[in-house]
């Protein structure tokens, strides 16, 4: 059950009545039960409810979405497990991801880019007053479409768990695919492959040969070319010229759009060779 509206008035009568405000006999009030199958109806009602009101961002739109979501997400995605950031630190299985990560991941897709705000969650391209209408319904459309390679994620997730498991690289390497700075760069690619026709065609083949380069290895190996990363990382993100955080998930970004883009045919070591920043 989701209260979706009157919350504010709740409250206001709920201070009034504490006040001592006496309130007519017999008032009447309006109570409406809407009953739906499908969560993504309910999300659209509630925005067309709201958008007489005032404008809804997509920020809020988006928040909305995820928030009345997050039960659908794991019964629409198999395997998948959400938890708190804390329990991530204690990571035992592939296909889990913080619910945040999942929602951030997303913003990123719509974005095009994994700079993602803590305070304001979607950049001013997308958080313009734009509202959803009876024929745009662009969030509920991207939403599928980003479950559908979130799913696709999962998979290269739980290969890559068993592949880096007792990889010697760096100890965090079996968790690098649930790392934040990793998923928003990974879908943030993605978003910016899907805004080229040409390009979107390609990602289908190029998840499938990654799946299958991940899966082929064996535990140990290097796939993702992880040792050629943590070498850029260790010798050109210089904290004097880069901000860190920035540079890092530029240079994953531009990793995996060169992977995806070239339909697989790259090496990773490649890729990374092509994405890192000029020293």
């Amino acid at each position: 059950v989701y209260i979706l509206d009157g919350l504010q008035r709740t409250h206001i009568m709920k201070e009034l009545a504490e006040e001592g405000v006496s309130f007519r006999k017999g008032q009447k009030l309006l109570l409406e039960f809407w009953f739906e199958r499908d969560m993504g109806n309910l999300i659209y009602r509630l925005i067309v409810l709201n958008s007489g009101q005032k404008p809804m961002s997509m920020r809020h739109q988006v928040e909305l979405l995820f928030m009345t979501m997050q039960d659908k997400l794991e019964n629409d995605i198999p395997g998948l497990e959400m938890c708190n950031e804390r329990d991530l630190k204690i990571r035992d299985k592939a296909k889990k991801f913080p619910f945040d990560r999942i929602v951030t991941g997303y913003h990123s897709f719509l974005n095009e880019s994994p700079e993602i705000s803590k305070i304001k969650i979607i950049s001013d391209k997308l958080d313009t007053g734009r509202i959803i209408t009876d024929q745009e319904l662009v969030i509920l459309e991207r939403y599928k479409e980003y479950t559908k390679y979130l799913t696709q994620y999962l998979h290269l997730d739980a290969e890559a768990y068993r592949v880096y498991s007792k990889f010697k690289g760096f100890p965090s390497a079996k968790n690098w695919l649930a790392d934040e700075n990793v998923v928003n760069s990974f879908f943030a690619a993605l978003g910016l492959l899907c805004s080229v026709p040409e390009f979107k065609k390609r990602i289908p083949k190029s998840f499938a040969k990654l799946y299958q380069l991940i899966k082929k290895t064996k535990v140990g190996g290097d796939p993702l070319a992880l040792e050629e990363f943590d070498d850029i990382r260790q010798t050109l993100f210089d904290p004097k010229k880069y901000n860190v955080g920035y540079i890092t998930r530029k240079t994953i970004m531009s990793c995996f759009y060169e992977y995806f883009k070239n339909e697989g045919h790259l090496t990773f070591k490649k890729c990374w060779e092509l994405s890192k920043p000029i020293s």
